[in-house]
């Protein structure tokens, strides 16, 4: 022990020491600066990775909010004792769907032989809500039916709907 105190009491030594000593602190500073460096780089491509993300699903919410979104099914409903079977088109999404068009078995809806007479044709349903039309449901004139639905709505994308409908 006595022998490293008298090599740092010479007055050589001892500067030589300090300036390995600096140099030694400094070099620690300079890997500590470029670990800090790489590692803020990495969190900078990290944190805009997810702004990205979070943009993609900000544009992904706000169209889904411009969607339309159209089902349909054959519902039953009892009316003074008499079973009733109506087509029910409902719209799911959170816009209205408008320039609705539907086909029964390839024919416009309002033509098929199953649409009794005297009902209108819908072309806009609104958001969360729905449409039905009566049903004419006979031993020769039953389900299950292909049937289409094609719309338009604040996407600016065309819908379109396809099932096959049975009871």
């Amino acid at each position: 022990m006595s022998g490293i105190l008298n090599w740092f009491a010479n007055p050589g030594w001892a500067a030589i020491a300090n300036w390995l000593v600096a140099a030694g602190a400094l070099a620690v500073s300079i890997i500590a600066l470029a670990v800090s460096i790489r590692t803020q780089r990495k969190q900078g491509s990290l944190q805009s990775r997810l702004v990205e993300i979070e943009e993609a699903r900000e544009l992904s919410r706000q169209q889904q909010a411009r969607k339309a979104m159209l089902r349909a099914e054959i519902i039953r409903t009892e009316h003074r004792s008499i079973s009733q079977f109506r087509l029910q088109i409902s719209n799911d999404g959170e816009a209205p769907a408008f320039k609705v068009m539907a086909w029964l078995e390839d024919d416009p809806l309002m033509e098929h032989r199953a649409i009794p007479g005297n009902q209108h044709e819908i072309t806009e349903i609104g958001r969360r809500s729905s449409v039905s039309y009566l049903l004419s449901i006979t031993f020769g004139l039953h389900p299950p039916w292909r049937f289409r639905l094609a719309w338009q709505d604040e996407s600016g994308t065309p819908g379109e709907y396809e099932t096959t409908l049975t009871i």
